[in-house]
């Protein structure tokens, strides 16, 4: 159990990482596992040695369903803002059942503009656990109507999702997808689906959007590992190109699920 001086629980002092599970199986670990281990060196927290091994426990615990695996790192208890000297690193590893609604994937989302992040953090590209900007953003957009935030960095681009990376069509054959050096994570599912729009022929451009640019792409989707890729139809009331699923999500959906595929089957 966390105790109630776990810099985590009081300073958000620690990473995480989501790993989707299909049918009790994971896909992509070990990139999530070699980022989380980057991120944790960043901050100055060891990794313990018991990582993948409390990992395995918890999926061998699982019932076989679809699901979310959850793994934190914190620095551990400590008092004060200073990290401890001689960090104790807590690990939580914990499993819950996740399905997807798929009409999502017929009607798309609809979004609204709020959230910031800063491009020049010295955190930029760690996967940390303070969430708090992205979970108002997220609430805001809630409130008014719409599914998801799109978070715009310090110069005004739009760059990220609530908890996802934004990926747009931009002249029928170019990709935008911003990454670390516009502040949006570099996202083990954003990765993939570069590597399978090189294949569909497609450019990538990894700068941000500006705000009127989502006036003119013809798509535009977030990607994260639970979601995998999901179209967004509808932007401050506006509709984004036809207003419906487009191509271009269609084949990086495709191309994507055959990956997962390869992956379970081997």
């Amino acid at each position: 159990m966390v105790g109630s001086d776990d810099r985590g629980l009081l300073l958000g002092d620690g990473v995480f990482e989501t790993v989707r599970l299909y049918g009790g199986r994971p896909v992509f670990l070990e990139r999530h596992l070699a980022r989380m281990e980057v991120g944790a060196r960043t901050l100055g927290i060891p990794i313990p040695e018991k990582l993948r091994s409390r990992v395995g426990e918890a999926m061998r615990g699982w019932d076989g369903e679809d699901a979310a695996l959850r793994i934190t790192l914190t620095r551990g208890p400590g008092a004060g803002l200073a990290p401890p000297p001689d960090p104790r690193p807590e690990l939580i590893v914990s499993v819950r059942g996740w399905s997807e609604d798929p009409g999502v994937l017929q009607r798309g989302l609809s979004a609204r503009l709020h959230g910031r992040v800063d491009e020049q953090a010295l955190v930029v590209g760690v996967k940390a656990i303070g969430y708090t900007e992205r979970i108002q953003a997220l609430r805001m957009a809630r409130l008014a109507g719409a599914d998801e935030a799109l978070i715009r960095n310090s110069r005004g681009r739009v760059v990220e999702g609530s908890a996802s990376n934004v990926l747009a069509v931009a002249g029928g054959d170019t990709l935008l997808a911003p990454g670390p050096e516009e502040g949006a994570l570099a996202g083990i599912t954003r990765e993939l689906l570069l590597e399978i729009a090189e294949d569909l022929g497609l450019r990538s451009d990894p700068r941000g959007l500006e705000p009127s640019e989502l006036e003119e792409v013809s798509e535009l989707l977030l990607s994260s590992s639970l979601r995998g890729v999901v179209p967004v139809t509808e932007i401050e009331g506006r509709a984004v190109g036809t207003g419906r699923p487009g191509p271009i999500f269609r084949a990086l959906r495709q191309g994507l699920g055959e990956r997962v595929g390869r992956l379970l089957r081997e």
